[in-house]
């Protein structure tokens, strides 16, 4: 495959979606690129707009917490295995919308209360704080906003 085949099967990948350079690498894999043309292609994707890893930590961040309703561990967590550096990493979770969290975290609590069976006690605020930190919020937020919702 030629770079400028290459190049144009990139660009149609990458406009579809928000991409990361891992991702990008893996489909350059998958079209048996020569690993010598990857930097050239990689510079020309960059200096296009169809890469970069900042743009794309603070989208996935966004979505997954709207979206999958994912917690900032989670997507830390999701974030890394993708290979994206910790600077644009933290961008990406200082760029959340604190009330979107916030609420978030109320709406999974109230989800999952309704459909707990059990009495009001610690039990079922147990139960309550184990989904939503299973979902990646922080464990001490959850248990803030559960106080404030009791109360």
């Amino acid at each position: 495959m030629t770079p400028s085949e290459a190049i144009s099967k990139l660009e149609a990948y990458c406009a579809y979606q928000e991409r990361c350079e891992q991702e990008v690498r893996n489909k350059l894999a998958k079209l048996t690129v020569p690993m010598e043309l990857h930097a050239e292609v990689f510079k020309y994707l960059r200096e296009q707009g169809f890469l970069d890893d900042a743009r794309f930590a603070k989208t996935y961040a966004g979505s997954k917490l709207r979206l999958k309703k994912w917690g900032k561990m989670k997507i830390v967590q999701g974030l890394k295995i993708k290979g994206i550096k910790e600077l644009h990493i933290s961008n990406a979770l200082k760029a959340l919308d604190w009330d979107d969290y916030y609420n978030t975290i109320r709406a999974l609590l109230e989800q999952k209360g309704r459909l707990l069976k059990d009495p009001e006690g610690y039990q079922r605020q147990h139960k309550l704080v184990t989904y939503v930190v299973g979902k990646g919020f922080e464990p001490n937020l959850v248990w803030e906003v559960l106080k404030e919702e009791v109360q």
